[in-house]
């Protein structure tokens, strides 16, 4: 999708991000610390290895910014636009020294380079700012949004002139503009969105989804990142299109304290619980975080997801920059049943993998699923109005034998092993039965999906499949075997021995 110079958002604290800070007076200047010398030495030595060198020339601009020299740096930034003319980093480093309007034009060509760029539209966020509070009229909407691109209320009203004058494509532009910029107005972006699903058969039925972010204090500290998860969400609505065909609104961004929580993905999850002991009843939560995880060694978690929930928890990047996350991804289709697909698959939901695309069963599974809802009432009010049980149910079992199949083989592999050596056999066996919580959940929804259609004798089988994957001495392994005894006891059918695989066929 291509980007217009229209589609940006709020972000005042970020105002001249990558400019460095105000220059400090001549008069009585104090000595510059001395890393800005070291840092000054090591863009000259490589600007001399590298003549043509962009980036050196950048970094001499932040030292001379840094140094109180505006001069030095607009100098440095105009050579390296000399040779980029798309530098963003330049384009943005010299509007912060340069009058308001000269200022608009550079940050405007720094968003159609790399319309990505949370900060470069945070800047120009803060300096066209909102369009005002009083009732727009048709005459000048087109005018006022062209002066305010990040007023979603603006963008709105121009829409609609647009539309009223057969300029449709114009129209979309505008309307694409106010959903990602819904937490500003969210009744503008939501009403956008709808009038996208009128105008536009691509959208006709596209799903719309609220969603509400809430920021720790490491990711509030990066340059523009209101912008950064705007454009993440809005990132995610195009790359889910074709599985999902869903619009994510973010309708509200807020903040949250895990000051003091570590680094543990769980402990910050605490600590926004405790924060934020209140969520919105309907929509998304996504809950972000900026702190990266802990050093030593060990296996911790990029993001959780309530399966089947509304809840997810992600870690980004610490630059601000990336708005592309393949954790985050992953982490919104476990709301939609999406489940891990075993280390040895291609596909996004191996959670050890790099993979990119999404295999074949959970794409169907996330299919039937784009309907769900996100609101109170659980899955019998979020699921069952919405979904195909049977087909589902098919789907489940096929991405579950797939994974039981991978753990069958390690097994094979750890039989064979033990002609070696006994100590490479135990640890292959261990991990190709290891306790798995995410495939118990699984199995409880199918085993839910069966008791849906009253066939209760196939969901013991699956709520039995569950217990095993908790282990014996879980308390939800506990539970769900006694569901499985009680649903035989409701079918009339005696109790069957654990099960190898999952079932029916």
């Amino acid at each position: 999708m291509r980007w217009p110079a229209q589609l940006v958002v709020l972000g005042a604290a970020a105002l001249w991000s990558c400019a460095g800070p105000v220059p400090l007076p001549k008069t009585e200047e104090p000595e510059p610390p001395p890393e800005l010398a070291v840092a000054q030495d090591r863009f000259r030595r490589a600007l001399s290895a590298h003549p043509r060198s962009v980036r050196a020339r950048i970094g001499l601009a932040r030292v001379a910014l840094a140094r109180g020299e505006p001069a030095e740096a607009r100098a440095r930034f105009e050579a390296a636009l000399a040779l980029d003319s798309d530098s963003v980093d330049a384009l943005i480093g010299l509007a912060g020294l340069e009058p308001p309007e000269r200022a608009r034009a550079l940050l405007s060509r720094a968003v159609l380079a790399e319309p990505t760029r949370p900060d470069a539209h945070a800047a120009l966020a803060a300096l066209t700012g909102p369009a005002g509070s009083r009732a727009i009229d048709p005459a000048e909407a087109i005018a006022l949004a062209t002066a305010h691109p990040y007023d979603p209320r603006a963008a709105l009203a121009a829409a609609r002139v647009l539309l009223a004058s057969g300029r449709a494509a114009a129209a979309r532009v505008r309307l694409a503009a106010a959903v990602w910029l819904a937490d500003l107005d969210p009744q503008a972006g939501l009403e956008a969105a709808r009038l996208l699903r009128e105008i536009d058969s691509a959208h006709s039925e596209r799903r719309i989804v609220q969603v509400h972010c809430y920021a720790d204090e490491s990711i509030r500290r990066q340059p523009g990142w209101q912008m950064r998860l705007r454009l993440i969400w809005h990132g995610l609505s195009t790359t889910l299109t074709p599985a999902l065909d869903t619009t994510f609104v973010p309708v509200s961004i807020g903040a949250f304290s895990s000051a003091g929580a570590g680094a543990q993905l769980g402990s910050i999850e605490a600590a926004f619980l405790t924060s934020v002991p209140r969520v919105p009843p309907s929509g998304i939560v996504a809950v972000f975080t900026g702190q990266p995880p802990p050093r030593r060694k060990g296996h911790w978690r990029l993001g959780s997801a309530e399966f089947l929930g509304r809840r997810l928890m992600t870690r980004l990047g610490e630059d601000g920059l990336d708005t592309k996350s393949r954790t985050f991804v992953h982490e919104v289709l476990h709301l939609y049943g999406g489940v891990h697909i075993a280390a040895d698959r291609d596909s996004l939901m191996n959670p050890s993998g790099d993979s990119l695309q999404l295999d074949p069963a959970n794409e169907r599974i996330v299919s039937l699923m784009r309907a769900r809802r996100f609101g109170p009432g659980g899955l019998d009010g979020n699921l069952r109005p919405t979904v195909d049980a049977k087909a589902l149910t098919i789907a489940y079992v096929a991405a579950l034998r797939q994974n039981l199949t991978s753990r069958a083989l390690g097994l094979a592999e750890a039989l064979e092993a033990r002609e070696t050596s006994r100590f490479v056999a135990a640890d292959l066996a261990r991990d190709a039965v290891v306790l798995d919580e995410h495939m118990a959940s699984v199995c409880l929804f199918v085993g839910q999906l069966l008791i849906w259609q009253a066939r209760f004798g196939e969901a013991a089988h699956f709520f039995d499949f569950a217990a095993r994957l908790y282990g014996s001495q879980s308390r939800l392994a506990r539970q769900a075997a006694a569901q499985a005894r009680a649903l035989r006891r409701a079918a009339g059918v005696s109790p069957a021995p654990s099960p190898r695989s999952p079932g029916p066929r």
